[in-house]
């Protein structure tokens, strides 16, 4: 099993890519690319980047100018765990390049077929279901309240709207926790 990430990102030289990777993951071993399941030696000339650590191997093409494709073969650790450290590390390289996980696929070794997939943003958390419930009970509790001061509220507006905001606290709240998950670039599979 592997992990196939396509990350975009500001556009960088294919050199200082290169020393980038190395900084954070440590000296090109063109040696994982003999070690790997699914490439041969005939790549050499084709990787911009190969790692292999005790818990994955790295292998890195430069698609585009703007983008970053890597495969990660878990050794001894899980793929998950694997490509969360990965990720991490992609996050290091391109820190002040804004970089964006425009796809994240596990890949089967037999099929060669993706089985699941992950993604980050705030489009992303905002459909979790821990933050989906309380903000739409949140929207509902304001409308409700809207149209109660507009009309059998409006007498008592102040006291009503300070009862009804609990019921809006928690979806501000969990929009919050959403964006700073966005922002830690938190790997979502399903």
């Amino acid at each position: 099993m592997r992990a196939e990430f396509w990350v975009k990102h500001s556009d960088i030289r294919e050199d200082d890519l290169r020393d980038r990777l190395r900084r954070v993951f440590g000296d090109d071993d063109r040696s994982a690319i003999d070690s790997s399941e699914v490439f041969t030696p005939e790549w050499r000339d084709s990787v911009l980047f190969a790692r292999e650590d005790p818990s994955y191997r790295l292998i890195c093409f430069k698609s585009t100018d703007i983008e970053l494709q890597m495969h990660v073969e878990p050794i001894n650790a899980n793929i998950f765990r694997a490509s969360e450290s990965a990720w991490l590390g992609i996050k290091k390289v391109f820190k002040e390049k804004n970089p964006e996980l425009t796809d994240l696929r596990l890949v089967d070794p037999q099929s060669h077929r993706d089985f699941l997939s992950a993604r980050t943003g705030l489009r992303t958390e905002l459909r979790r279901r821990e933050v989906v419930s309380p903000l739409i009970v949140a929207i509902a509790v304001a409308i409700y309240s809207i149209l109660a001061v507009l009309s059998f509220a409006e007498n008592d507006a102040g006291r009503f709207l300070l009862g009804a905001i609990s019921g809006v606290i928690p979806g501000i709240v969990a929009v919050v926790l959403a964006w700073l998950e966005a922002r830690k670039g938190v790997l979502r599979w399903g």
